[in-house]
């Protein structure tokens, strides 16, 4: 399958094709590794909340304390409300957001087709963090997460995924994937660790049609205009992510 792939690859010009897989060839190298994580959802809510971390179960029990509420939503309004916290978010890491459209195409080809959902934390009933996830043939995927930090102390990301994991399991999910991290991503792997996760590495592959050959990827490079656009207004930030994302438009 590999080589009709490539052999297609040739005929239409491609600059180049990824292969991802946790099992592909000893004999060529990865162009780039990451973790991905899964929480195995066939088990009862007793033995999942066992596998938490001692100090994700004090969080996910002071949200509850302190009144957060999760609610699961596909509505516009709700798609609308996350994207003002997605901005916020991609501000605070220094990125610029994806744009609107291109969350309006996931709203469209797969939360309007029940093939996904929006989980949103209210505190006094305003959204502080939300988070997307796909689901497909008994399978869910965490995609995309993100919260006003101003509220953090409360523990809403830690609340929303435990809702998640419950809302998921009734709907007889085998299981739920937390996406990749990158293996320089502490933060986000000590994060994923506190589930009772299953963790295992997924390998990325390049064929580059330029060199007939798979590749490594190049050493990554400090980019140090993070810190730039961390302070950028966020009209700007939006600007520049639908030019950085413009294959979306």
């Amino acid at each position: 399958m590999k080589r009709e792939i490539i052999d297609y690859g040739h005929i239409r010009h491609w600059r180049y094709v990824e292969f991802r897989s946790s099992h592909f060839s000893k004999n060529i190298a990865p162009y780039k590794l990451y973790y991905t994580h899964d929480i195995d959802l066939t088990t009862s809510l007793s033995e999942l909340w066992a596998e938490l971390k001692d100090n994700n179960k004090r969080n996910i029990k002071k949200a509850m304390r302190l009144g957060l509420k999760v609610r699961f939503e596909k509505n516009w309004q709700s798609l609308k409300e996350f994207y003002k916290l997605q901005v916020i978010t991609r501000k605070r890491h220094g990125l610029p957001p994806q744009p609107f459209k291109f969350f309006t195409s996931i709203y469209k080809e797969i939360l309007s087709r029940d093939l996904g959902i929006i989980a949103s934390v209210y505190y006094k009933e305003k959204m502080i963090a939300a988070s997307i996830f796909f689901n497909f043939n008994r399978k869910a995927l965490f995609k995309y997460g993100a919260s006003d930090h101003r509220y953090h102390q409360l523990r809403p990301n830690n609340l929303i995924m435990w809702e998640a994991i419950n809302w998921h399991k009734s709907l007889e999910c085998f299981t739920l994937n937390l996406g990749r991290s990158s293996p320089d991503d502490s933060g986000l792997l000590a994060y994923k660790r506190l589930w009772g996760v299953k963790e295992s590495i997924l390998y990325y592959y390049r064929f580059s049609f330029a060199k007939n050959n798979y590749v490594r990827s190049p050493a990554d490079k400090i980019v140090p205009v993070t810190a730039l656009l961390a302070v950028l207004p966020k009209s700007l930030l939006v600007f520049l992510g639908k030019y950085f994302y413009r294959h979306f438009s």
